[in-house]
């Protein structure tokens, strides 16, 4: 038999999640483009004050999890919907359009590429992909050096392609990245 009192505690703490932005089993993205299920809201006491906290597990690393409490604005505002389906199509389009452009200066460009990946707009890094990607083929080519804060770029600006994209087309990591250079044709 239920006790009054209990009933009273599941009713309250239900009515608490129904008034969450997000709920248990909802896919979200989390801070820039890693994509998390939440598989939890529960209170825990962590450094000495209790809170009730999402609990969400990276879709593709069981062993990432991490604790966002509902009540910080600061925390919950850096977490979202993924990307749809159309919204993917829609930043391909976008990227051919982008006005990124390839600076031959390599301080100049080390800097510009290191400020367009902490922006994360979708689009624009998928256009340095690009150049740097057909960078990296014509110096190959004329078998010159290839800068490692270039490799670097591009190696970041395909990891984040491929964590944002991935889910919302339903492929794996490794898929993106083809599937992105017949879309662009």
């Amino acid at each position: 038999m239920v006790k009054y009192e209990q009933l009273n505690w599941d009713e309250e703490e239900y009515m608490e999640k129904e008034k969450l932005k997000f709920q248990v089993g909802q896919n979200v993205v989390y801070k820039r483009h890693c994509v998390y299920v939440i598989t939890d809201i529960k209170e825990e006491k962590i450094c000495a004050e209790k809170k009730t906290y999402y609990v969400l597990s990276s879709v593709y690393d069981n062993r990432a999890s991490v604790y966002v409490p509902t009540d910080s604005k600061a925390l919950t505002s850096q977490m979202r919907e993924p990307l749809s389906f159309e919204d993917v199509h829609e930043i391909i389009e976008k990227s051919k359009n982008s006005n990124v452009e390839w600076i031959e200066e390599r301080g100049a460009r080390f800097k510009y590429f290191d400020e367009l990946m902490a922006r994360c707009e979708l689009a624009e890094v998928l256009r340095a992909y690009v150049l740097v990607s057909q960078h990296k083929e014509d110096t190959l080519s004329r078998k010159l050096k290839f800068f490692a804060h270039d490799e670097r770029t591009l190696q970041a600006a395909q990891n984040l392609l491929c964590e944002a994209f991935a889910f919302s087309l339903d492929m794996a990591k490794s898929e993106v990245i083809p599937y992105i250079t017949e879309k662009l044709g």
